[in-house]
Parts: structure tokens; C-alpha cells; sequence
């Protein structure tokens, strides 16, 4: 019988060990958002409140992600997230790894990941904490995160 819950899984670890994330250069003496303009001015101020706030869009698809997956464990019912996920793939990606952004489709794709793995066959009974625990992180982000009207 094959079983096709230890790819996400491994999936799964991969993404909570670090593997996978940017490694800083450490020969690199300027910090990665310094830069400066051709009239010698600091910019990297202006780039540092861009990456502390949050795209509208983007934390509202991690909102749903967060009560979606909420819900349907609490129903105990199989739903896929990955189309949701698939609309902020782009911008979280291209986010600074410790930017809102950043953080908050990390936390989102992980816990859409690790929904599908209790979704397949045979997920260990370990799959439900370690799902709770990305839940629980997501929402403490959403609160911390959450855009000024």
C-alpha cells in the first residue's frame, strides 16, 4: 500500500526546520535592505516601513486560510485550500523572508500543507497538533499584522 502522506509530511518538516529558507552571506557587510540613492541619501528607512506593512490582499487570503481550515477541522470535513493559497503565492514569495508579508504567507503555506497532509491517507496523529500550533501562530500574526482602517 503506498503511502502518500510522507511527501507532505516531509514537505512539512523541510518548511519548519529552515530548510529551504535564504542563508545570509556573511561576507556581506551591508545589511540586504541598505541602499542608497545616486545622491548618496539612506534609503533603507523607506524600504523598512514598506516590508512592515502588510498587503491588503494578501492578509486577507491568509484571514480565510486561517478561519477556512478552522472551520473544516473543527467539522471534520476534507477542503482543500491550495486555490486560496495560489492567489498570494506571488507576492509572498517575492517578500522579505521577516517582512509581515513574509511571515504571514509562510504561516498560511504551512498551514494549508499541513491540512493536506491530514487530508491524505494515514496522517500520524502528530499532524493535528503540529496543525494546531501553525493555526495558533497564523492567528497571533493576523492580530499582530492586522492592517489600520
Amino acid at each position: 500500500m503506498r503511502k502518500l502522506w510522507i511527501w507532505p509530511l516531509c514537505c512539512i518538516l523541510l518548511l519548519t526546520a529552515g530548510c529551504g529558507t535564504v542563508q545570509s552571506d556573511s561576507t556581506n557587510t551591508m545589511p540586504a535592505n541598505h541602499t542608497v540613492s545616486s545622491d548618496g541619501l539612506n534609503q533603507s528607512a523607506s524600504r523598512s516601513a514598506n516590508e512592515r506593512s502588510v498587503d491588503p490582499h494578501l492578509y486577507q487570503v491568509c484571514e480565510t486560510i486561517y478561519h477556512g481550515v478552522s472551520k473544516t477541522i473543527a467539522e471534520n470535513r476534507n477542503v482543500s485550500y491550495d486555490t486560496q493559497l495560489e492567489t498570494i503565492t506571488d507576492l509572498g514569495t517575492r517578500s522579505a523572508p521577516n517582512s509581515p508579508n513574509g511571515i504571514l504567507f509562510e504561516q498560511a503555506e504551512a498551514v494549508v500543507t499541513i491540512e493536506d497532509a491530514i487530508n491524505g491517507e494515514g496522517a500520524p496523529a502528530s499532524a493535528y497538533s503540529k496543525l494546531q500550533t501553525a493555526l495558533d501562530a497564523l492567528k497571533n500574526s493576523l492580530q499582530k499584522y492586522r492592517p489600520t482602517a
